[in-house]
């Protein structure tokens, strides 16, 4: 018995190593399968969503990537001024990614956010995946490290993603952590879309020097002498550097929030008029 019970234990861990590994794949193949199948009938959608008071649109189109489909940003602006396009997929990102996140994450097991069940998959290496945080302020650069994606027991769509790294504030690393919340889950054709979504930003005071916030400070005061008129057209014009900047400046203990909205979805009804 004694010769027994020491391989008998490694069986158990061995059993237990794969199939927590299986179960990570299993559970991204399960998110993969329900995205897809729900976006199946869909080729464009529009999205009208309101951002910190600001009310913008973003037009995305299918596309089919290594054999699979993902909605690339097509077109973007906020108060009817066009904004900047980056390669951005919105939250599809996390499936155009699949393949990245099946090889790198590890299962976490189960736990609860916003009273929902949730599978953990842990991301020990992010660099290794082509994910970042939405939001970052201008002039900076993140280094992601790790990270978290909770993927709803039920509906099999991403519920929380969190991200850690170091943001470069040229010359100086910061350590920020990413929290980005996916809520209110609506089907709009067939296919889930988060209709809430908050991302939160920790660890920013420290990144924004007593200068930086100076200016910070004088370009609003500046903004608000000027004629209604022209500081409501400025506003409409950076209302994305603008949003950051407010933000920024009331920002508590070194964190900034950004909330967006959705009002409206429009599917398959093509690019905005």
């Amino acid at each position: 018995m004694k010769r027994i019970l020491p391989v008998a234990g490694l069986l158990v861990a061995l059993s237990a190593s794969l199939a927590s590994a299986q179960t990570s794949t299993e559970i991204v193949d399960r998110m993969l399968e329900t995205f897809e199948s729900g976006a199946a009938s869909v080729e464009n959608y529009l999205v009208v969503q309101e951002v910190m008071g600001f009310e913008s649109e973003m037009y995305f189109e299918k596309e089919i990537r290594e054999g699979r489909p993902v909605f690339q940003l097509r077109s973007s602006s906020t108060g009817g001024f066009a904004s900047d396009l980056d390669d951005d997929l919105g939250y599809t990102d996390v499936y155009a990614a699949a393949p990245e996140l099946k090889e790198h994450s590890r299962y976490g097991g189960t736990e609860q956010v916003d009273g929902s069940e949730v599978h953990v998959l842990i991301i020990d290496d992010l660099a290794a995946l082509d994910l970042a945080p939405t939001t970052t302020p201008e002039d900076t650069e993140f280094h992601p490290r790790n990270g978290r994606i909770y993927v709803d027991s039920e509906l099999w769509v991403p519920r929380r993603m969190e991200f850690v790294g170091d943001l470069d504030t040229g010359g100086e690393l910061v350590e920020v952590t990413s929290v980005i919340d996916l809520q209110d889950y609506r089907d709009d054709e067939g296919m889930l879309l988060p209709y809430r979504t908050v991302v939160r930003m920790d660890g920013l005071g420290a990144a924004i020097d007593p200068e930086m916030r100076a200016e910070l400070e004088d370009l609003q005061r500046q903004l608000a002498e000027l004629p209604e008129e022209q500081r409501a057209m400025v506003e409409q014009m950076f209302a994305g550097r603008m949003e950051q900047m407010e933000a920024l400046l009331e920002a508590e203990n070194g964190g900034m929030t950004v909330e967006m909205t959705v009002l409206e979805v429009r599917v398959n009804e093509g690019p905005p008029r």
